[in-house]
């Protein structure tokens, strides 16, 4: 039986984050295992030399798939965090959303271009 692994971005312990996490797993079949980790965007280290994001010493390149479900309160760390994201959606990690138009998103300078 092969694994699938995703990484869901929110607010562990929080009712809508811990729900994506049950139905996905549910999802599992007699040839697939689905099993979801939620993850707090703070707990999400990088190592600049690296190039490389970790979760409590998980490489985040290991999961099959990421969802970003709550990057958290606004601040201005929100775009570095999506930086990072970014950077391991470059390596083909698939993400729901992209980082990259999450970003533009939430942006002033994104929200402001024609």
């Amino acid at each position: 039986m092969s694994t699938l692994t995703v990484a869901i971005i929110g607010i562990p312990g929080a009712w809508s984050s811990e729900i994506l996490k049950e139905s996905l797993e549910e999802l599992s079949q007699d040839s697939r295992e689905i099993k979801a980790d939620v993850i707090a965007i703070g707990d999400i280290c990088y190592d600049v030399n690296t190039n490389k994001a970790f979760v409590h010493g998980r490489d985040l390149e290991e999961y099959s798939a990421v969802i970003i479900k709550k990057l958290g309160e606004y601040s201005p760390k929100i775009l570095d965090w999506l930086d990072i994201l970014s950077n391991i959606e470059d390596k083909g990690i698939p993400f729901f959303s992209s980082p990259k138009k999450l970003r533009n998103m939430i942006s002033r300078i994104g929200c402001t271009r024609g």
